[in-house]
């Protein structure tokens, strides 16, 4: 799942969309035809028809390609939705084959393994990026380089920080859940897992992550403290506000040693800033002085020659680099909340677009036709919009039946709580961007958690 974009095989580019194939991806149809295989061998593959109402919001999607405004891109991510849906079908289906408590526990363990060397990545590669290091070497983006705030905020191998961020979401509400109801594995352990995980993630400067872990931690902390559990509730904000304090020493340590002219207070400040959307500013704006290369050396003069006059050579000054943002981003806001305008007000003034929606995969060539984006290649940076944009109030229906369907299937399992963070914590990470399909793990993880609690409970250390 940590290979949601980096590196990628490119296969070409058109108007709206780049054509390109990830190790997710590639893991993601592989194991799609392993379980076709399997299912058919075991005589299982009809099962999928006691599935039906699963299948519904799937259908209509596909229906919808009929009027997409990009259908070649509507049928690509179609695909990808498929093989999302055979693989959740394909892991229960399979459980009985794969499920035991060995198998739980090891997935936990390679969860917060895979999760700790990732975000031990994440530090190489900032690293990287201050020495000089290209993209291609050090996967980071273009718009997470030191160059931006003076300090980077990495990518590791997704896209963007953001969806680095939201990949860390999973592996640190389970650390969470665990150290709360001291499940699994020590307490101890779990804890130094949860700081390092919660430190790289205010590192990535995921605004959208770090605000829906935000209100999942209040949310658990209340919980936890109402069930009698106030010392460990506490504990988890203390562990929190550690984790955010050794990111903004890092990212100020980044800054002071980055080629820009930012400073160790300078970082810090901008980070904070940027966190808090423009409201907090600590004023920490020193910048760093300009060193000489080379020092103006005095020329002797020498008693038994004619004394020439030399003009000393001009030292040589090398001028810090300036970054490109003092602190918030405003445009980064604006442009989102644009392209949830724009879709908006189409719907409003277009009944059919309201009712049907453009069409799947059709939201960016539809925004660029009807003039409200200067580009085609532009996506809404929020699911729900995009859905209801895309597929209309038929669309939303269907998806929130989708949504009652999973709580149903959740309820009875022993675990259930930790599934309910999840989906909330994801819910509201995807008001800031679209999942599909550089998201993957929003749809599967999930459900394998789901599968690896369905067992009886996780015992107490």
């Amino acid at each position: 799942m940590f290979f949601s974009f980096r590196p990628w095989i490119s296969l070409g580019t058109n108007e709206t969309m780049n054509f390109e194939i990830s190790l997710t991806m590639i893991w993601l149809v592989l194991f799609d035809m392993l379980s076709f295989f399997v299912l058919i061998f075991t005589k299982r593959l009809f099962e999928l028809r006691k599935y039906w109402k699963w299948l519904l919001l799937p259908l209509y999607f596909a229906i919808s390609i009929i009027w997409s405004h990009d259908r070649l891109r509507a049928a690509l991510i179609f695909g990808v939705l498929l093989c999302i849906y055979f693989a959740i079908f394909g892991i229960f289906a399979l459980k009985d084959k794969i499920l035991d408590e060995k198998f739980k526990k090891n997935f936990f363990k390679s969860l917060f393994a895979s999760s700790l060397v990732i975000s031990a990545w994440c530090f190489i590669q900032s690293f990287m990026d201050i020495a000089g290091a290209p993209d291609d070497v050090s996967f980071i983006c273009a718009g997470c380089t030191y160059r931006v705030f003076g300090f980077p905020h990495p990518n590791g191998f997704a896209v963007e920080p953001q969806f680095m961020g939201n990949l860390l979401l999973i592996p640190i509400l389970t650390a969470m859940y665990f150290i709360l109801e001291n499940k699994m594995f020590k307490r101890k352990n779990m804890v130094i897992i949860y700081i390092a995980l919660v430190t790289t993630l205010f590192f990535t400067l995921s605004r959208g992550a770090i605000y829906a872990f935000g209100l999942a931690t209040i949310i658990g902390v209340v919980y936890w403290a109402i069930k009698n559990k106030k010392a460990q509730a506490l504990g988890l904000w203390g562990a929190v506000a550690f984790s955010f304090l050794i990111a903004l020493n890092i990212q100020g340590f980044f800054a002071q040693i980055s080629p820009t002219d930012d400073t160790y207070l300078s970082g810090i400040s901008k980070s904070v800033n940027q966190l808090t959307l423009g409201k907090i500013d600590l004023g920490w704006s020193d910048k760093k002085k300009s060193n000489p290369d080379t020092e103006v050396v005095p020329v002797q003069a020498v008693p038994t020659e004619p004394q020439t006059e030399v003009a000393p050579e001009p030292a040589v000054v090398t001028e810090p680099e300036t970054s490109m943002f003092n602190g918030y981003v405003e445009g980064s806001t604006n442009e989102r909340l644009n392209s949830w305008k724009s879709a908006l007000e189409i719907s409003k003034d277009h009944l059919n677009v309201a009712i049907f929606g453009v069409g799947f995969g059709g939201a960016p060539l539809a925004l660029y036709e009807y003039e409200k984006l200067p580009t085609s290649k532009e996506i809404i940076n929020n699911q729900y919009v995009n859905t209801f944009f895309e597929t209309g109030i038929i669309g939303i229906i269907l998806a929130g039946f989708s949504l009652y369907l999973v709580f149903r299937g959740i309820k009875s399992l022993p675990d259930r709580n930790l599934l309910y963070i999840i989906i909330f914590t994801y819910a509201i990470t995807l008001v800031f961007f679209s999942g599909l399909p550089n998201a993957l793990h929003i749809y599967l993880l999930p459900p394998m958690l789901a599968l690896v609690l369905s067992n009886e409970n996780t015992a107490k250390k």
